[in-house]
C-alpha cells in the first residue's frame, strides 16, 4: 500500500487554510481544497479523507500533490485539462474554400481540407460550420488554384 507524502503546516498557513475552508462565499473548490489539505496535515489517508468529504481518492492525491510542490497558490489554480487547442488558419481554410477547389476534385472535403491545413477533419467541419461554409455548394472557384 502506497503511503501520501506527509504535510506539516506553520501556523500561518494553518489559519490561512483554515479561513479558506470556512469560507463560502468566493470559491467552493478552493474552501475543499483548503479542507484537503488541512485533513491531510493531520495526517489522514487519501482514502480517509475522500470518505469524509464525499469525493475521489483521485482528486485528493492532485490537491495533496499540488499543495506539497507549490503551496497555496497550487489549489489557488485550476491548470487547463484535456488536449491544447487547435490552432487553425481560419483566412487560409475560409479563402481555400471558396476560391479553389483540389486536385482532380469538384470540391473540397475534410479530409482533403485537413490533410493541406494539417489539422483533424473533425476541426474542420467545425470552422466549416462556424463560419457557414459549404464547400459542395461553392460555384465558380479558381480550378486547381490556378487562374
Amino acid at each position: 500500500m502506497r503511503v501520501a507524502p506527509a504535510i506539516e503546516l506553520t501556523d500561518e498557513q494553518q489559519s490561512e487554510l483554515t479561513k479558506l475552508a470556512r469560507s463560502k462565499r468566493p470559491n467552493v473548490r478552493l474552501a475543499q481544497r483548503a479542507q484537503i489539505v488541512l485533513l491531510a496535515a493531520q495526517g489522514l489517508q487519501n482514502k480517509v479523507i475522500a470518505e469524509q468529504l464525499d469525493i475521489g481518492r483521485v482528486q485528493v492525491a492532485r490537491w495533496r500533490e499540488r499543495y506539497l510542490e507549490s503551496g497555496l497558490q497550487g489549489i489557488e489554480r485550476d491548470l487547463p485539462r484535456g488536449a491544447p487547442e487547435v490552432k487553425v488558419n481560419v483566412t487560409k481554410l475560409v479563402e481555400l474554400t471558396t476560391q479553389s477547389t483540389p486536385q482532380a476534385s469538384t470540391h473540397w472535403s475534410t479530409r482533403k481540407m485537413a490533410a493541406v491545413l494539417k489539422v483533424s477533419p473533425s476541426t474542420v467541419m467545425r470552422h466549416w460550420q462556424a463560419n457557414g461554409l459549404k464547400p459542395h455548394l461553392v460555384r465558380g472557384g479558381m480550378k486547381h488554384g490556378k487562374e
